[in-house]
């Protein structure tokens, strides 16, 4: 049987975005999450580099998918960082990050589209005994799995499957995943580069992975359009 055609449309920043290939192999998991699931799934990356819940509202980007969205589409979620940390950009979890992000339930719900939130995704920040530095970002993750509580929308926690992820690997093998290049390994990057915070591209996948497989551990609805086989490598 034919399954109906369906739009993913992923919204978010940096970690998220698709780069062109002059910034290769910087990459974003939005750009790796197509390949994971069938011919019947576009993925549409809206994602862009320095924006928040808020700073994506009100350059219009929301509106702009507000416009082509339709019903059984899907509406993927993902900010937190530069909710945190940009000045001009900066939401507080609790109170006005809530507030956008609930926007956005709304505007897929509006179409009949399917919203689902992200939690964060970790920054490689290890401590002295193998664990992942807890910062405030934890108050964005939690932020999150309230809002899909209260408003009955699925939840990937990606700020606890890439934290295990990232510790079970360790410090040392999680760089594997980072734009981590010594100086002259890569033209793009000549003098090296050290990067917690973004994806190479194997990283990207394997973030991509972690999404995939919590939507088919979970059950949730477009678990059916996943190809088969899908899980996080390490």
């Amino acid at each position: 049987m034919t399954k109906t055609p369906i739009n993913v449309y992923v919204t978010g920043g940096s970690s998220t975005q698709s780069f062109t290939p002059d910034k290769a192999p910087l990459a974003g998991w939005g750009q790796a999450f197509g390949p994971y699931f069938d011919e019947s799934v576009t993925v549409l990356n809206h994602a862009i580099t320095d924006r928040s819940s808020k700073s994506f509202i009100e350059e219009g980007r929301l509106a702009a998918i507000d416009q082509v969205i339709g019903e059984g589409d899907y509406l993927f979620v993902h900010f937190g960082h530069n909710d945190m940390r940009k000045a001009d950009c900066h939401t507080e979890p609790f109170t006005t990050y809530r507030t956008y992000l609930n926007e956005y339930v709304e505007t897929a719900r509006r179409h009949n589209a399917v919203p689902v939130l992200l939690t964060p995704v970790r920054k490689r920040e290890f401590g002295p005994e193998g664990r992942l530095l807890e910062t405030r970002l934890g108050e964005y993750a939690q932020a999150v799995r309230q809002l899909g509580d209260e408003r009955s929308v699925d939840v990937i926690d990606l700020y606890a499957s890439s934290a295990e992820l990232f510790e079970r690997l360790g410090s040392e093998l999680t760089q594997r995943l980072f734009l981590w290049l010594v100086p002259g390994e890569n033209s793009n990057y000549p003098g090296g580069k050290r990067d917690n915070l973004h994806f190479n591209e194997f990283g990207a996948s394997q973030i991509a992975g972690l999404i995939a497989k919590e939507i088919r551990d979970r059950g949730l609805s477009l678990a059916d359009r996943l190809r088969g086989g899908v899980v996080a490598k390490s």
